[in-house]
């Protein structure tokens, strides 16, 4: 083939791969809007993550929020146990919070009373920040959006990530044409285990995976520097609202290959700098826990909230006044 006609092929290939894709999007859209979806795909955590933005009128003192290391390890029955509060935990996971930022947690003080807490758990690496969609997974946050916002409101924040955009709208129609969104008694079970086990404990979510015996992650890439900037304002933004605001890091075990890292770069700039717990707390990764493991990270949680409630000394200074309002789509 000349190069030529390999540059007329490559045109007509180019125009009509472009073409297809306002179509393809018109379907991904039709297909994701369906209200049983989530129980389509099989996966409960795509329900648990768009619950924060469905909520009305519910009463929670302690808000929990923060990424897959909070839906794992915060259970709100330990915390109201603790400290007679009602507790919620509306966490997501990371590429849910590195696109859309507080977008649930801001949602739901929209339509519901206002927390006294706010307790805000991250894994210390999503503390590195930048503003890119190209480095997580883009079927969570685009399907939070699609399912929970107005197209109005949706499309001209997708359209600034066409390259996110047009992976989803492939994945989900090459899906939908292999007739993988489909309820069978398997993906039902396993659906329900996880919905009905986020209901019953206010939000706890679990993995079901075998606890760890030893450290099986290698150091994780870190996406941009420690942005302390975004760190001070969720902490400004919240507390101007009159809400106890706690940040805290994820822990780790001691044999995560980062965690000496961790402590030292966070420390001074967290409420809660990386505790170390013992490797047969956790399941995957070095970050998600057992319930075990969420049991004893929340009775620390809870401790930490009573020591907001009845300080022993002037309470905790906040860190260096932040740079720009945080929480807005980028």
């Amino acid at each position: 083939m000349t190069y030529r006609r390999w540059l007329v092929t490559f045109a007509v290939c180019a125009t009509a791969f472009a073409s297809s894709l306002p179509v393809c999007l018109a379907f991904a859209i039709r297909v994701v809007s369906q209200p049983n979806f989530p129980e389509l795909s099989g996966d409960g955590s795509y329900w648990s993550q768009e619950q924060p933005l469905r909520m009305h009128g519910r009463q929670c003192d302690v808000i929990v929020f923060g990424d897959s290391t909070a839906a794992t390890s915060v259970d709100p029955r330990v915390i109201t146990a603790d400290t007679h509060l009602s507790a919620c935990n509306l966490s997501s996971t990371r590429p849910v919070v590195d696109f859309v930022g507080m977008l649930p947690v801001d949602t739901f003080l929209r339509k519901n009373p206002r927390p006294a807490f706010l307790v805000l758990q991250f894994g210390p690496e999503l503390f590195y920040r930048d503003t890119s969609w190209s480095h997580d997974a883009v079927v969570p946050p685009i399907l939070l959006l699609l399912r929970n916002t107005p197209l109005t409101y949706a499309l001209p924040v997708l359209l600034r990530h066409p390259s996110e955009l047009t992976q989803f709208s492939l994945y989900i129609t090459q899906t939908t044409l292999q007739h993988k969104f489909r309820i069978t008694p398997a993906s039902e079970l396993q659906y329900h285990r996880m919905v009905d086990f986020w209901i019953a404990t206010n939000g706890l979510s679990d993995l079901n995976l075998p606890a760890q015996t030893q450290c099986n992650t290698p150091p994780l890439r870190l996406y941009g520097p420690l942005d302390v900037a975004w760190i001070d304002g969720l902490r400004r933004k919240y507390e101007a609202m009159g809400i106890s605001v706690i940040i805290r890091s994820a822990p780790l075990p001691p044999c995560d290959p980062q965690f000496a890292f961790f402590q030292h770069d966070l420390a001074g700039h967290l409420d809660t700098n990386v505790l170390p717990l013992p490797i047969e707390l956790f399941e995957a990764g070095d970050r998600h826990m057992t319930v075990a493991g969420a049991e004893v990270v929340s009775h620390r949680i809870a401790a930490e909230i009573e020591a907001r409630l009845h300080p022993a000394s002037p309470q905790h200074a906040t860190g260096k006044p932040a740079a720009s309002a945080t929480g807005d789509l980028v």
